[in-house]
């Protein structure tokens, strides 16, 4: 009898029978974790399920915002291959592998296959850390909707979703038709919304003095020699901008609403940039998806699959002004002769 490799299979099988460790999730233990979010969900039930992008740590991202990645073991989600149904899908962020899970419509999730090896001997390089398989439903029946609604304990962050879903068979049961939908907001949690964010603190560790050394109004200060009223983290994004401003960012040439002044101290009469940074950025998602199966004969089978998603995420960036230390162009206004200013 000559032997038999078998390289890929679709007949299913528990993880004790596998070579490769195999996590399984099911839409009911997906449900009870009162979660909105797939990503959240895996990252907090799978140990070795890491945050690649969401809209608690996308603040800065511009091709990402609004997306929701996951990486396996931390080695990228470009690394981390997310399948639906076995088959690859489209990726929705730019110059990357990444899939966004935000697509998926929570009613349209069967269970999830966590291949937490490596299976880039089958998959490809997008497969190094491994990967994550979305089933969508085969056989759910009937007309479902569920809402859910969640705040934080210490206020903002409030939620809403609504899912909703039909199935039913068709032909004598040779066909099967499936639609699922998710409307899901989030109103996101800003600076003023928690008060250790509204702590202006930025300090580094003294060799010399042997202690760490916050940003005063009057310079770097010991920590075990101030309060913490006495820290200050500013920026120097002023309207009308700073000028010959020096290294420590003092004496610079400035202007209120008394004129220029030159007393410049950034940690003192600078801009404090934290009230722009969301902790948690507002989003809105509709996705939808509709799927049918359906039978020929008893070796022919048809199937066709639709989904479409919609996110919106807005972020109030703080004010930009010109980089440390940039030479700017001037124009004397009595010559007209050019020249420049840092």
């Amino acid at each position: 009898m000559e032997e038999v490799y078998v390289t890929g299979s679709r007949l299913r099988r528990d993880s004790f029978n596998v070579s490769t460790p195999l996590v399984m999730m099911n839409t009911e233990a997906i449900q009870d974790t009162g979660l909105t979010s797939l990503a959240e969900v895996l990252i907090d039930e799978v140990p070795s399920i890491y945050e690649q992008a969401s809209n608690t740590n996308g603040q800065s991202f511009v091709n990402a915002t609004g997306l929701t990645t996951i990486s396996l073991r931390g080695l990228s989600a470009d690394r981390t291959l997310t399948l639906i149904d076995g088959r690859r899908t489209v990726s929705n962020q730019y110059s990357s592998n990444s899939v966004s899970l935000n697509t998926i419509p929570t009613p349209m999730i069967k269970r999830i296959e966590i291949i937490t090896g490596g299976s880039s001997a089958a998959y490809g390089s997008a497969a190094i850390a491994g990967v994550v398989n979305v089933i969508t439903q085969q056989d759910s029946l009937g007309f479902g909707i569920e809402s859910r609604y969640g705040a934080t304990t210490e206020g903002g962050g409030e939620e809403y979703t609504v899912d909703v879903d039909y199935g039913a068979n068709y032909a004598d049961g040779r066909g099967y038709v499936f639609f699922g939908g998710t409307f899901d907001r989030q109103k996101g949690i800003f600076w003023d919304d928690r008060d250790r964010a509204r702590i202006q603190s930025s300090y580094d560790y003294n060799t010399t003095l042997l202690c760490n050394e916050n940003n005063t109004a009057d310079g770097d200060q010991c920590i075990r020699d101030i309060t913490q009223a006495d820290w200050s983290e500013r920026s120097d994004g002023m309207p009308g901008g700073v000028f010959e401003e020096k290294s420590s960012g003092t004496r610079g040439f400035w202007y209120d609403e008394n004129g220029l002044r030159d007393d410049w101290r950034e940690e003192l009469h600078g801009h404090v940039f934290q009230q722009w940074i969301a902790l948690k950025i507002p989003e809105k998602r509709y996705a939808t998806a509709f799927k049918t199966r359906y039978e020929i004969n008893d070796k022919t089978n048809v199937t066709f699959q639709l989904m479409y998603s919609y996110n919106e995420s807005l972020n109030d960036k703080s004010p930009e002004d010109e980089s440390e230390s940039s030479d700017v162009i001037t124009i004397d206004p009595v010559t007209g002769a050019p020249g420049e200013v840092r």
